[in-house]
């Protein structure tokens, strides 16, 4: 019962975005991104986590967001990054600055965030490795899991494919 819940709850929030003309494009996104409404940029920041990877044209703009005096817009920016990975690596410098905040929830997002956009680079290991001794103990967790995958990529990062696919005739 609760799924299909869920999916008639989906299908009335598109269907109202769709009726206001919305738009939920990456491209829509960026515009309200630009906006001069912070609960507009932070929805808009929001929406493209959920695009990933596609969301990568909006990277600059979510760097800026980072910068934005309103903490629920700089998170969301924060976990937009995330989701969009390695793609996002050219802003890596701006999230190891996150890692600085007094805000103990701006630090925690950061740290999730760091070793999945810094997957390949080296400056994403010591900037988790001094979150180790946070003095809030969610981020010293979140520090160790992100040090973890860290390492796990390093392993597979210069490894040649050990698979072959042949067909059977």
């Amino acid at each position: 019962m609760k799924p299909m819940f869920v999916s008639i709850c989906m299908a009335l929030a598109v269907a109202g975005c769709a009726r206001r003309g919305d738009d939920y494009s990456v491209a829509g996104l960026m515009k309200k991104l630009q906006s001069g409404d912070t609960a507009a940029r932070s929805e808009a920041a929001s929406a493209l986590r959920g695009f990933g990877p596609e969301a990568k044209p909006a990277v600059g703009l979510l760097a800026q967001a980072l910068k934005d005096a309103d903490r629920s817009l700089r998170m969301e920016a924060i976990y937009a990054l995330a989701a969009i990975g390695p793609d996002a690596e050219s802003v890596l410098p701006q999230l190891v600055e996150t890692l600085k905040s007094p805000e103990p929830e701006v630090r925690l997002a950061g740290a999730y965030a760091v070793p999945l956009v810094g997957l390949r680079s080296s400056a994403a290991p010591p900037a988790m490795k001094a979150l180790l001794h946070d003095r809030d103990p969610r981020i010293r967790a979140e520090a160790a899991s992100g040090l973890r995958k860290l390492q796990v990529a390093s392993r597979f990062k210069n490894a040649a494919p050990t698979v072959s696919v042949t067909a059977n005739n």
